[in-house]
């Protein structure tokens, strides 16, 4: 299994005027409107960059993707959020292209997450401070958080601005399992 193309690849930035974090793609598809990717991130990331204060339709504003993983050049396409938790922080990103945005997620199957304990081992993927996809390696550390009955994992990974949104893959099988 190669890394880079599992873990590195999937992760892309999502940018604004006054925000940047990170997305990951999961799946490929093609519909009445063309081909699109979907992608996940932070509910939190797509607010501030969106802007929701100044907007009553948030399902209609464009905001930048950039794919700059996959070659020389860095890619800027459009994408849309869809769809959203606000209470799980979490957003879906719709982005229609046909160009080839490269490898998408593998999303573990759920009882695979339910596997995952203190001292799993964990990549966690991001674009800090607005760079390309990067990489750290840690360990969940706690997998019992309940926040406002919402429950969260802590990782031994260092998070920096820009991180949220990004992917929490599983060492040993390269499988998504959160969104940091």
């Amino acid at each position: 299994a190669n890394v880079r193309r599992d873990v590195l690849s999937p992760v892309f930035q999502v940018s604004g005027e006054e925000a940047v974090g990170s997305a990951v793609l999961v799946p490929h598809g093609s519909d009445e409107n063309g081909p699109f990717y979907l992608a996940l991130s932070c509910f939190h990331v797509l607010r501030d960059i969106v802007d929701f204060n100044n907007t009553d339709t948030p399902h209609e504003v464009d905001f930048e993707n950039i794919f700059d993983q996959l070659g020389d050049k860095a890619i800027t396409v459009t994408g849309r959020m869809v769809a959203e938790n606000v209470g799980a922080d979490l957003a879906l990103i719709r982005i229609d292209t046909d160009l080839d945005l490269g490898q998408i997620a593998t999303v573990a199957p759920l009882p695979h997450g339910e596997l995952v304990d203190a001292f799993t081992p964990v990549y966690t993927v991001g674009c800090p401070l607005g760079t390309s996809a990067q990489a750290t390696r840690g360990e969940v550390t706690r997998n019992d958080w309940v926040v406002d009955g919402q429950d969260y994992w802590m990782v031994s990974s260092p998070a920096y601005f820009g991180n949220s949104g990004g992917g929490v893959f599983l060492e040993e099988s390269h499988e998504l399992v959160g969104i940091f």
